[in-house]
């Protein structure tokens, strides 16, 4: 067990709803880091199974507190998880930490996790966020999902610098929130790292439960990351031709436009929203080898 005074000291929040599967091994997995953590907050949000009564096994660990919530609402990708998020926020005084970590409670983590990320926040100063990659079981073999580039940490593990999470002010409660941080992050100068070799089991499939809505609410993210409409097609066509769905892409740019018709609030201001397009533009440039 690696504690000495190379060792940053990890903050974990996990929100968890209807987790009573999962959360069991997701905390004992972070209970048996190599380098532990200083605190574990898990927020149950208002879960309907047994997760509480799971949840009570921890209930006297020194490391892991548990935060029941009598908030009920709606369940949505973003702002309910995010929300949960940051209720675990407010018990503690973030700056008495170095590394603040967002972690689904449908994650089993490997022992070297906490110490890799360790490692690299060490080893940068200007590592604002890192994050290992998800795997998913298929055939009985663990591989890394492919949902997102290698320049993205899913917002499934998220680890970020306490000073960098200070510069955005934290996260934004609205679908998005995810990449909009990290484009926060980017115009400011932080860094960002995925550890391609550090594997994450992922044990739920991402977005099971909004699968139906998807691509109305990828067009509500377009407009609140201040996509413009150029690149809203290219995207929302990519996601058609990834699905085999090419409604799809008329149902993005549709609710891309409504979004805007009913003022939903950006995820950026001006500056970072020019700055991001700035990016996914070179991004594509790069991939068509002009």
């Amino acid at each position: 067990m690696r504690q000495d005074n190379s060792a940053l000291k990890f903050l974990i929040v996990i929100p968890a709803y209807n987790e009573e599967i999962f959360i069991e091994s997701c905390i004992d997995s972070l209970l048996h880091q190599t380098l532990k953590p200083q605190k574990i907050i898990v927020v149950d949000d208002s879960s309907t199974d047994n997760t509480l009564k799971v949840l009570a096994k921890y209930s006297n660990h020194p490391l892991v507190e548990i935060l029941p919530s009598n908030i009920h609402s709606i369940h949505q990708p973003g702002a309910k998880v995010v929300n949960a998020f940051k209720r675990g926020l407010e018990l503690v005084s973030i700056q008495d930490y170095d590394i603040i970590c967002k972690f689904d409670a449908d994650l089993e983590f490997p022992t070297n996790y906490l110490e890799s990320l360790n490692g690299s926040f060490l080893e940068n100063q200007r590592l604002g966020l890192c994050g290992g990659v998800c795997s998913v079981k298929k055939a009985d073999k663990w591989i890394p999902e492919t949902l997102t580039n290698l320049d993205h940490v899913r917002g499934a593990l998220k680890a970020y610098r306490c000073s960098a999470f200070k510069a955005i002010n934290g996260l934004n409660s609205q679908m998005g929130w995810d990449t909009a941080d990290e484009f926060k992050l980017r115009f400011r100068k932080w860094n960002i790292q995925v550890i391609e070799n550090l594997q994450v089991k992922h044990k739920k499939s991402t977005g099971a439960s909004y699968s139906k809505t998807y691509f109305k609410k990828q067009g509500k993210v377009f407009h609140g990351l201040r996509y413009d409409v150029l690149l809203v097609c290219i995207a929302a066509l990519k996601l058609a031709i990834s699905a085999r769905k090419m409604f799809g892409f008329f149902q993005c740019v549709y609710s891309f436009f409504n979004s805007k018709t009913m003022k939903i609030p950006y995820l950026m201001d001006k500056q970072e929203g020019k700055f991001l397009r700035t990016y996914r533009y070179k991004a594509i440039l790069k991939k068509i080898k002009f």
